[in-house]
């Protein structure tokens, strides 16, 4: 082990603004001050909102909390089917089914449990899509 070759690497000389990096900290301090100006005397809106006082206004196009629509007679639109809870990859939906006794056909069922874990919920949509 003693006969290894060692190669002696001579370092380029830093003068002293290199060795205390001063020009980068000067660079990253200009960034902060543009944006702080520009945040300051520009004419953009504010980003935060009061949030118990005031409400964004969301698109009627997200899918946001889950929830189970209903026909117009307002009996579930839901038949049970299980597709939703195959197609879900978090595994966050559990259905029970039992047989609708209002149903037309003796074979139709409707969800006698149907739950979403939210807390596991990736809000993918592959259920809606189903």
């Amino acid at each position: 082990m003693n006969n290894v070759p060692t190669v002696n690497v001579d370092r380029p000389a830093e003068s002293l603004v290199e060795r205390t990096y001063l020009i980068p900290i000067f660079k990253g301090l200009a960034v902060t001050l543009r944006h702080f100006l520009r945040n300051l005397f520009g004419q953009r809106d504010i980003a935060t909102i009061q949030y118990p006082e005031v409400k964004r206004q969301y698109s009627e196009r997200l899918r946001g909390k889950h929830i189970l629509t209903t026909k117009e007679d307002g009996s579930l639109r839901c038949v049970a089917c299980y597709m939703c809870e195959t197609a879900c990859p978090a595994d966050c939906i559990r259905i029970v089914a039992e047989e609708d006794p209002t149903a037309t056909v003796e074979w139709e069922k409707k969800p006698l449990v149907y739950e979403i874990d939210l807390l596991r919920c990736v809000f993918c949509g592959y259920c809606v899509d189903a």
